[in-house]
């Protein structure tokens, strides 16, 4: 069965690959990953066979599934820049078929990246991403990450909160996420209303909008938990 993981290219400013980046590199592109021969646990990434950087050290356990399967290429997700405007990393996505799933460590993603698409709806509510949410969902997720025995690797928590906000959910993915927490994880509940009332407030103003999206997770929330209850 394939599925589809995030990794992260770091080192563009030590590669020099920046500027190569910046104008030749967009959503979508393909991103081929080869181990170093020198060093087969280092994996390195390339565009139109440019060397851009590193896997980052958090996603080499990807190494030797690459090896095996031979599925090397990612795509690109995001491109991330750093405070000067420059590209400093990317966020990837890549398709592996794994025999056993438990070949693949947990993930800040996997154990709570659906609690974090439930709260960047009310986030993105108003249209604008504030810094102050971003920093809040990042807390939010390295705490909750820890609280189900993932210790995130550097960079995995910021990672996980742009890929919650490519993906934040319609109102119909809303209810099919918090049915699948309803039976799941429901204790996350309490914590994700918690935040999702401290987003709708953080830029100093309560908008209608961030306000019918807080009611809409909590009335969904109630309806999965009455479900469960029977």
């Amino acid at each position: 069965m394939r599925k589809q993981f995030q990794c992260s290219v770091t080192g563009l400013a030590r590669m020099g690959a920046g500027p190569y980046v910046r104008d030749r590199v967009g959503a979508g592109d393909a991103i081929e990953l080869r181990a170093d021969p020198g060093a087969p646990s280092v994996i390195n990434a390339f565009h139109q066979g440019h060397k851009l950087g590193l896997l980052s050290e958090g996603d080499r356990w990807l190494g030797p599934h690459l090896a095996q399967s031979g599925d090397t290429t990612a795509r690109v997700d995001d491109l991330i820049v750093n405070d000067e405007g420059e590209p400093d990393s990317i966020d990837l996505s890549i398709e592996l078929a794994l025999a056993d799933a438990t070949q693949a460590p947990p993930s800040v993603i996997g154990e709570v990246g659906e609690e974090l698409r439930l709260l960047m709806t009310v986030a993105m509510a108003d249209g604008v991403y504030h810094v102050r949410e971003r920093e809040m969902l990042q807390r939010f997720a390295d705490v909750r990450a820890r609280e189900v025995g993932v210790i995130p690797a550097d960079g995995e928590v910021a990672r996980a909160v742009r890929w919650a906000r490519r993906h934040v959910p319609s109102p119909f993915e809303t209810a099919q996420i918090i049915g699948r927490l309803a039976i799941d994880r429901p204790a996350a509940f309490d914590a994700i209303l918690e935040v999702a009332d401290l987003a709708a407030e953080m830029d100093g103003k309560v908008v209608a909008e961030e306000r019918a999206r807080v009611d809409m997770l909590r009335e969904l929330i109630e309806v999965g938990r009455q479900h469960v209850r029977g």
